[in-house]
């Protein structure tokens, strides 16, 4: 992908073949994994949010959920993620963390 903002990942599955992730599995793994990290180095703000796009799914909600941080929504697409990302920095409100959208996009 040109700009970088994309990731593709495949895992081994039992029978050793590879199986493609999708982006909501992708973005999941990321999460949390940067969130497990932040944890343990005791980096991650109490404000700290996550921003997802409507049609992701929630599975990154239940993880930013179990680290006690908000997760925003918003319209499909960067330019809207970017805007909330935006408003974080004006307003003070949250620290932005990670944004994602299902189509394989993550904003680290």
């Amino acid at each position: 992908d040109p700009d970088a903002d994309r990731v593709g990942a495949a895992v081994k599955n039992p029978s050793g073949e590879y199986e493609i992730l999708t982006g909501n599995q992708t973005g999941a793994i990321l999460l949390h994994y940067i969130l497990m990290m932040r944890s343990n180095q005791g980096t991650l703000p109490k404000n700290g949010a996550i921003i997802k796009t409507i049609v992701t799914s929630d599975m990154g909600r239940v993880i930013a959920s179990h680290f006690g941080l908000e997760t925003m929504e918003t319209l499909t697409g960067f330019k809207f993620i970017g805007e909330k990302i935006k408003e974080f920095e004006e307003t003070r409100s949250h620290t932005y963390l990670f944004g994602y959208e299902e189509s394989y996009g993550y904003l680290i």
